[in-house]
């Protein structure tokens, strides 16, 4: 009802406010859920990906074409005088499996006190953003391990013979560590050598003539620049980057039209590679661990106390991990865009409510809350009175391993410019 003054005491004693006056929480969080989901986004964004719906198990199995073997190098075929000898030619197929994972997302409760006594008043959509913030990141990281894990060779920098036969998870859809900290260990010891030019040039030689991968081909399903027709990509860290300027066969041997003092370098490289940079590489320490990117300063008396920073052990750790990437090797499970009436566009509020989509982000008051009972013991009540709420998401996980070769992991030791890069 509209506003209204010297009212009788006992009017509208139960009277329900108009609900739709005001904005709701859960189009604004839709809003902030789809900007994060596109903005961190590494791997995912270069593989193909499969749509799993409900009702198609949790097991994905893949089919696909191997082409017909090359089985000469020579050909002297018969005379058109004589019986014409013949190819019987066999198309087979592969398959491989991947089980589909889930996992749970949520926040703290939330207490209705907090908006009334705290500085900060908001602290739902604040936490909004970084869980699905680490959704997202949580599904690169996730389809990087799989490659990692189902990958049957390494890429040693410095090694005698860089390509390394390696332990991987079989083709039954399983996940699970292959490769231990003992195998890790065993790489480190024969690593020393940088992701130099040199090191690039020669694993896509490798790739090209020994592996047989195929070249990572753009498309417009992937939505992937027409740059990389044609080209293998190697996703890494800004670090091995940022020292291609300063490579000496760069120096030696660079156009006179690639300007490399005052412009950022880009470029293709050979004609066979593009890069594609990720936030938080792979890094093992010298010990074979691999430690978490970042952490939070927890000693009160330190200065930047409460706040997320990078943990020295991950900038410190020698060795890191880069994915030289053909094309088809892997595809991903959908996970995280929002349904597609609300990408185009503004919808109805009630349709919103309605849709549900994997890995989004639902602020839900079904929660129990704990209280005393006559006799001072600890007992449990529902949150009838709606002082307490909490965001909630379940994502579903799965990626598929179809032509493994297609990415090779390479392993190397972290070099900086202004140290030993000369």
């Amino acid at each position: 009802m509209p506003n209204a003054i010297d009212l009788p005491a006992c009017t509208n004693l139960w009277t329900q406010e108009d609900v739709n006056r005001f904005q709701k929480y859960d189009p604004y969080l839709a809003k902030i859920q789809v900007g994060m989901f596109k903005r961190f986004s590494t791997y995912a964004s270069l593989l193909e990906k499969e749509k799993w719906t409900q009702n198609m198990g949790p097991t994905m199995h893949a089919i696909h074409i191997v082409p017909a073997t090359v089985l000469r190098s020579s050909f002297y075929p018969n005379l058109i005088t004589t019986l014409s000898a013949k190819d019987v030619i066999e198309v087979r197929e592969a398959s491989s499996q991947s089980k589909i994972r889930k996992h749970r997302f949520e926040s703290q409760l939330f207490n209705f006190v907090a908006s009334f006594q705290d500085f900060i008043r908001d602290h739902i959509n604040p936490t909004n953003k970084q869980i699905v913030e680490l959704i997202s990141v949580a599904r690169d990281i996730f389809i990087r391990s799989y490659m990692w894990e189902c990958s049957p060779y390494v890429w040693v920098c410095g090694k005698n013979q860089e390509l390394t036969a390696a332990p991987h998870i079989p083709n039954d859809g399983s996940m699970q560590t292959n490769k231990t900290q003992a195998f890790i260990q065993a790489l480190i010891a024969d690593c020393d050598g940088t992701l130099d030019l040199r090191n690039i040039n020669k694993l896509g030689t490798v790739m090209e003539n020994d592996l047989g991968c195929d070249y990572y081909e753009g498309s417009a399903k992937m939505e992937v620049n027409q740059g990389l027709q044609g080209k293998f990509c190697m996703v890494m860290g800004s670090e091995p980057w940022n020292n291609f300027p300063f490579d000496p066969y760069l120096l030696d041997n660079r156009s006179v039209d690639l300007n490399i003092v005052t412009e950022q370098f880009r470029g293709s490289l050979w004609g066979k590679w593009t890069t594609k940079l990720e936030r938080y590489p792979y890094r093992f320490a010298a010990d074979g661990t691999s430690p978490a990117p970042e952490i939070i300063e927890e000693a009160p008396a330190a200065f930047d106390y409460g706040e997320t920073k990078p943990n020295p052990a991950y900038t410190a750790a020698p060795f890191e991990l880069a994915f030289a990437m053909g094309g088809g090797g892997y595809r991903t499970l959908e996970v995280g865009p929002p349904p597609e009436p609300f990408s185009k566009g503004s919808m109805d509020l009630d349709a919103f409510k309605a849709m549900d989509w994997n890995g989004k982000v639902s602020l839900t008051r079904d929660v129990q809350v704990p209280c005393l009972d006559a006799e001072g013991a600890v007992t449990y009540d529902t949150n009838k009175y709606g002082e307490f709420a909490q965001l909630i998401s379940q994502v579903v996980f799965g990626a598929l391993a179809v032509r493994r070769r297609n990415v090779v992991p390479a392993l190397f030791l972290r070099q900086r410019v202004g140290a030993n890069v000369s």
